[in-house]
Parts: structure tokens; C-alpha cells; sequence
């Protein structure tokens, strides 16, 4: 009977040794003699202090200051810096970094806290707050404290809720006081409890009407008549507003270089595009994006050759509309006046969400794409597009010659566009009338 043959054991060391012995000639090498006892400690220490005092990795990765990439970021960054400092103000010398940089006045609103709502929302706020602080000036009512600004705040709905207003005056009120509290000697403590326990009783009191879109019929009759009127690039600019659903405030403030021409030599770029609200201005749009695209699309006017025209020959820096958007609301007020349309006391705005209620109605667009060309942040602020009934009521009661000037607006557009068959271009209400002033609107507060 064969037996396996017994295997001596092997310890640890020595296996470990018989593995890690290396082979060829490289074994033969004598292994250099072991440091005296107490030498290694501190060998090992000043290997430890000499990598601890070696520069970091991402250091040696930036390049030296006379590299020139360091140089183009350091000539960019100081274009950034002299574009603000002109943006702001601010004298090109003083400005270093520090908690004090550039807040003269320890209870002024810094830089950045100002913008953090765009220019005209905080000129609102400021006007807004100017006219709480004058009625309160006038009733005797002090705002030294929080409790104070809270019971004045109360008060002051209850009067311009008696005066008619509507529900969103009471939150612009809102949004002013905490603007305007937020820095000053008694910056805003308290959060208004009783102000915004009013402001829901405002609100199911006194609903605000939201703003319809307005009919396609409409926008065609208006833009005629400013066609009519010699008005042709708040025309455009209307009917730009329609296409692109842009603001009022965004179709205005476009400059030249903002409409992107196509390059219909490259696959995908053939189209005609508005850039809204570029990075390099600093203005973001209501919703805080920037660089936002939106395509011409020319489904109810052909209005790209005429926008293309508007660029030629013209400084990219320049206003793409040749108007300021009071301008352009005036010139919209008179047109709808002299079209017939007075009672129903339109504004701009509506005609960024008549443009979005007629894709829906027609079907050109769904939901999500609607929210996404318009920019809408919820897609509830989409979903009222879906209910057609409020623009099939305002056709409704349209008068008959105003309807009567829609159907031939809408076929003459084109034409009056380009100059042609303007003989046939006669607004109902313009007959033996010239263009007045812009239409005044009650706009009186308390104390205002």
C-alpha cells in the first residue's frame, strides 16, 4: 500500500521569503546592511516631512503665470471686472477684497443683493414702497418697529382693496417690504403674519383676472394698424412676441446680434433663432435662465425676411426694435384703440400667451413643448392654454367692423408687410382721426 509522502512545514516568513525571492541574476545581489537600531524612526520622519512639504498636485498642474492660457484667463477675468465696474459705477482703482468691498453705507443693499430680482421689478419695489411709506406718512402711522410695518401693511389693503384694486397689488406690496427691509437700520425680523393673513383674504375676496391670450384676429388687426400708422417695427415687434411667446420686456431689450442667422449649408442650422437674454449682459430672464433659444417659425405671418432685414448694415450692439418697450406699449394701446378694442384694455403681454393658445387650439404644439419654447418653469402655468373658451368669448364680442378688418388683416398681412396693397389698410376707427397720446390709466394709490 503506497503512503503520500509527508510534506514538511513551512512557516510564514520563510514562505513568504521563498515567493518574493527574486530570480535570475538580480539574486545574487547582496541586500545593503540594516540601519544601526533607533535610525530607521528617523529616516522614516524625514521622508514623511519631505512629502508633506512637496507642493500639491494641482499646483503643478496650473500653469505658470506667463503661460499663455494664464494669460488669456487673466485678460478675460479683467474684462469681466471692467465690464461690471462700468455696469455698477464703480471707480476702476479702489476695489479689493474684503467684507467691506463696496458697501458705502453699512445699511445699503450690496451689489449682488440688488440683483437678485431684475432692474425693473426692483424699481417697482422701490416706487411701491415709496407709496406705502407716503400714505402711512400721511395717516400718522409710525413704521419704526416690525409690528408696526406689520399693522400699517393690514391697514393698507384694507384701503386699496376698497379702492378696486386687485390682489396682486397687495403682493407687490409684499415683495417691496421685504425688499426694502432687508438692509436699512431695523432690517425686516418678523415674518407679516397678519399682512399675509390678509393677503388670503385679498385673494378670495378679490381675484385677479388672468390675462387671456390674445386672439390671433386681434393681433393681426393691431399689427395692421400700426402698419397704417407709419409704426412698422412695433408691427415686427408685436408679431415677433406672438411667434416666439417672448416677454415684453425680452422682445424689446433684443439687440441686433441677438437673431441668429441661418447657415443652410450645415446640416441642422437652417433655421432663423432669437438668442434671449445672453449671459454676457447679466440680465437673466423672469424665470433666472439665460441663453435661451427660441426658432422663427413663421406658422401665422412671415415675418424672418422682415427681422433679417432689420439687421442689415447695423452695429450687432444695437436694438434689434428701434423703440423702448414704453414705446412699443404705447404704440399697442393706440393701435388697439383705433381698431376698436379700447374696452378690453389689452397690454403687451398677452400677446405672448395668444401666440401659445393658438398652437394649443390648432394643435401645432402639446403641452410640453409649449412650456419648453416658452420657458414656463410648471407645467401648470401651460395647462390654461388647453381652455380655448376665454378666446372663443372675446371673438365673441368683437364688433362687427373690427371682425370685418381681422379677416382682411390677416389676408393683407404679407403684403402690407412688404409695402404692397396698403390702399386696402383701413382701420375702422381711423377714419378722419389722427393718432392721439398714449391712453391714461388710473394708476393713483392712498397718499399717492
Amino acid at each position: 500500500m503506497l503512503r503520500a509522502p509527508t510534506r514538511t512545514p513551512v512557516s510564514t516568513k520563510a514562505a513568504s521569503a521563498h515567493v518574493l525571492r527574486p530570480a535570475g541574476p538580480a539574486a545574487n545581489r547582496k541586500r545593503p546592511p540594516a540601519p544601526p537600531e533607533g535610525v530607521l524612526s528617523v529616516v522614516t520622519a524625514s521622508t514623511s516631512s519631505s512629502r508633506s512639504a512637496a507642493p500639491p498636485v494641482a499646483s503643478l498642474l496650473q500653469p505658470p503665470k506667463d503661460h499663455p492660457s494664464a494669460l488669456r484667463s487673466r485678460r478675460l477675468r479683467e474684462d469681466r471686472a471692467k465690464a461690471r465696474r462700468a455696469r455698477h459705477a464703480v471707480p476702476a482703482g479702489g476695489v479689493t477684497p474684503g467684507p467691506l468691498l463696496l458697501k458705502r453705507d453699512p445699511h445699503q443693499l450690496s451689489i449682488l443683493e440688488q440683483a437678485s430680482v431684475q432692474p425693473r421689478q426692483a424699481a417697482t419695489y422701490r416706487t411701491t414702497y415709496a407709496e406705502f411709506v407716503k400714505w402711512a406718512a400721511n395717516e400718522g402711522i409710525p413704521l419704526h418697529s416690525d409690528e408696526d410695518v406689520d399693522a400699517a401693511a393690514v391697514d393698507y389693503l384694507d384701503a386699496i382693496y376698497l379702492q378696486g384694486y386687485e390682489a396682486s397689488s397687495g403682493d407687490k406690496l409684499l415683495g417691496a417690504i421685504k425688499f426694502m427691509r432687508s438692509g436699512g437700520p431695523r432690517p425686516l425680523s418678523l415674518p407679516l403674519t397678519r399682512m399675509r393673513r390678509a393677503l388670503r383674504g385679498f385673494r378670495k375676496s378679490a381675484p385677479g383676472a388672468s390675462r387671456f391670450g390674445l386672439p390671433w384676429e386681434w393681433t393681426a388687426s393691431i399689427a395692421g394698424t400700426l402698419l397704417a400708422t407709419k409704426r412698422r417695427d412695433a408691427a415686427l415687434c408685436l408679431l415677433a412676441a406672438h411667434d416666439t411667446y417672448s416677454r415684453p420686456g425680452e422682445i424689446t431689450d433684443l439687440q441686433v446680434g441677438d437673431l441668429v442667422l441661418p447657415a443652410p449649408r450645415l446640416r441642422g442650422y437652417h433655421r432663423l433663432c432669437l438668442v434671449i437674454r445672453p449671459e454676457e449682459r447679466g440680465q437673466p430672464r423672469k424665470t433666472g435662465s439665460f441663453d435661451d433659444t427660441v426658432t422663427v417659425e413663421d406658422l401665422d405671418a412671415h415675418i424672418s425676411t422682415h427681422l433679417v432685414q432689420l439687421t442689415k448694415g447695423r452695429d450687432p450692439s444695437e436694438k434689434l426694435f428701434r423703440l423702448s418697450i414704453s414705446q412699443y406699449k404705447d404704440a399697442f394701446e393706440d393701435a388697439a384703440d383705433l381698431v376698436g378694442l379700447a374696452a378690453e384694455q389689452l397690454c403687451t403681454y398677452q400677446a405672448r400667451h395668444g401666440g401659445a393658445s393658438r398652437d394649443a387650439m390648432l394643435k401645432r404644439r402639446d403641452l410640453s413643448e409649449i412650456q419648453k419654447r416658452g420657458g414656463w418653469k410648471t407645467f401648470n402655468s401651460v395647462r390654461r392654454y388647453e381652455k380655448f373658451g376665454k378666446v372663443q368669448q372675446a371673438i365673441n364680442r368683437t364688433p362687427s367692423d373690427t371682425l370685418a378688418y381681422s379677416r382682411i388683416a390677416i389676408q393683407y398681412l404679407d403684403e402690407w408687410l412688404h409695402g404692397r396693397s396698403m390702399h386696402l389698410n383701413r382701420p375702422p376707427r381711423t377714419k378722419g382721426r389722427r393718432l392721439v397720446g398714449k391712453r391714461r390709466r388710473s394708476s393713483q394709490v392712498p397718499g399717492g
